[in-house]
C-alpha cells in the first residue's frame, strides 16, 4: 500500500528522482550536467527539432540534463562541433581546436563555490584551450592545456585579484584521454584538481574573493572566441556547492563507464 501511494504521488506531481549525477544537482543548486555519448541529447538544429543520428554530424543543441534545462547552443555553422562514435561505440563531441563551442544561458551561481569535472581526450598541447570557461573575472575553468607547448591540465578560479589561481598538472602530453575534476572556493582560496581519480594538485593563494559571475558557461573556448580546445568531449558537471568526495567519486565512475577514458 505505501509503496503504491509513493509511485502514484510521484507521478502525479513529476517528481520522479533523476538518475546518476543528475540527481547531485538539488533543487537549491545551480548546475548542469551534458552527456555526449547519448546521441538522444543532441541536435542538429538549435530549435531541437532533428536529433543527431549518425557520426559525423554537427550538433547545434545539447540537452543539459539537470534540473535547470540550460541546454547548449552554436548558432554559427561553422563553430559547431561534430558528434563522433569510439570502436566501443561510445559517443563524443570533436572540436577543431579553431572555433569550435557550445554556450549555455546564463546560469546565476550565487556563491564563490564550485565543483567541475569533465570527460575529455586531449589531442594538441600546442596552444593554451579551454574545456570549460565563464565569461568575466570572477569565473571558473577547466583547461587543456593551460599554457601553450606544455601537456597540463589545469582548474583555474579567478575572484577578485586580477591573476588566475590553478591547481594543476603538467605531465599529461597529448594525446591523452582523462576524467578531470576538481572544486573551487574563492573564499577559502582553495581549488583542487583531480585526474582520473587521484588527487594530484591544490593551490591555496589568495584569490581576492567574492562570488562567481553569473555568466553562461562555454564547452570548447573562451566566450566570444579564442583558446579554442582540440580534441574530444564527453561528458561535462559543474555545480555550485563543493561535492563530497563520495559524490565526486560516483561522477568520476558515470564518466569513466561512459567514456572509457581510464
Amino acid at each position: 500500500m505505501n509503496l503504491s501511494l509513493e509511485l502514484s504521488t510521484s507521478s502525479i506531481l513529476g517528481q520522479a528522482p533523476r538518475p546518476g549525477p543528475a540527481a547531485l544537482i538539488r533543487p537549491s543548486d545551480t548546475g548542469v550536467l551534458f552527456d555526449a555519448s547519448n546521441a538522444t541529447l543532441l541536435f542538429t538544429d538549435i530549435a531541437g527539432t532533428t536529433r543527431v543520428t549518425q557520426p559525423g554530424q554537427s550538433v547545434a543543441l545539447m540537452r543539459d540534463k539537470g534540473r535547470l534545462a540550460m541546454h547548449a547552443t552554436q548558432a554559427t555553422l561553422a563553430a559547431r562541433p561534430t558528434w563522433e562514435r569510439d570502436v566501443d561505440g561510445r559517443g563524443y563531441l570533436v572540436f577543431d581546436g579553431i572555433d569550435d563551442a557550445l554556450i549555455t544561458p546564463t546560469l546565476t551561481w550565487g556563491n564563490g563555490l564550485a565543483t567541475v569535472i569533465a570527460s575529455v581526450r586531449k589531442t594538441s598541447d600546442t596552444s593554451r584551450a579551454m574545456v570549460l570557461e565563464g565569461s568575466g573575472r570572477n569565473v571558473f575553468a577547466i583547461e587543456a592545456p593551460q599554457t601553450s607547448g606544455q601537456g597540463s591540465f589545469a582548474i583555474g578560479q579567478q575572484g577578485g585579484n586580477e591573476l588566475r589561481r590553478y591547481a594543476r598538472d603538467t605531465d599529461r602530453p597529448a594525446p591523452i584521454s582523462c576524467v578531470i575534476s576538481g572544486t573551487c572556493n574563492l573564499s577559502s582560496n582553495l581549488v583542487t584538481l583531480r585526474i582520473n581519480g587521484v588527487d594530484v594538485a591544490n593551490d591555496t593563494t589568495a584569490t581576492g574573493g567574492g562570488n562567481f559571475l553569473d555568466t553562461p558557461l562555454t564547452l570548447g573556448r573562451r566566450f566570444g572566441g579564442g583558446l579554442a580546445f582540440s580534441g574530444r568531449i564527453h561528458q561535462v558537471f559543474a555545480v555550485n556547492r563543493i561535492l563530497s568526495l563520495a559524490e565526486v567519486q560516483q561522477v568520476e565512475r558515470w564518466m569513466r563507464n561512459k567514456s572509457g577514458a581510464y
